[in-house]
């Protein structure tokens, strides 16, 4: 009897652990770590980032590149939207430069989705790729890599 009653306390912890991990990452953000490593990424800012891409476009003789995705609000209420950090990033993943960009919309309603796009006159040499992701949000918040930015 005993033996029984040690596993199901085993399962309602370990399901108390999945149910409750965006309140464990807020009080303790390394355990996003420790979530994402298991295959449940904890997301506390409700946002995710989709579809990001980037390119190098020419506007007469001036390079600029050029950065668009979706922003979409993953909770069933309205949704603060920060605004953007992008960073672009060279091969080994060194930050050559970033700079934040206001998001299109400073509200999202539930399951709402908004396009965004942010662009860069003269972007540095050795460009790989363009890391974007929410400004001021905690551990386990959203971040994409974009496509090449060479």
């Amino acid at each position: 009897m005993a033996t029984i009653a040690a596993v199901v306390a085993t399962l309602f912890g370990a399901m108390a652990l999945v149910a409750l991990r965006e309140r464990i990452v807020s009080l303790v953000p390394p355990m996003a770590a420790v979530y994402s490593s298991i295959g449940l990424p904890v997301n506390l800012g409700g946002l995710e980032l989709r579809g990001v891409r980037s390119r190098i476009t020419m506007e007469g003789e001036r390079k600029v590149l050029a950065i668009d995705g979706e922003i979409a609000n993953i909770r069933r209420e309205a949704n603060v939207v920060p605004p953007v950090t992008l960073t672009v990033r060279s091969d080994n993943g060194i930050s050559k430069y970033s700079w934040t960009a206001r998001a299109p919309k400073a509200r999202l309603e539930a399951g709402e989705t908004v396009a965004f796009r942010a662009r860069l006159a003269a972007p540095p040499e050795g460009g790989a790729d363009v890391l974007v992701r929410f400004a001021n949000l905690k551990e386990g918040s959203a971040k994409a890599p974009s496509s090449a930015a060479k």
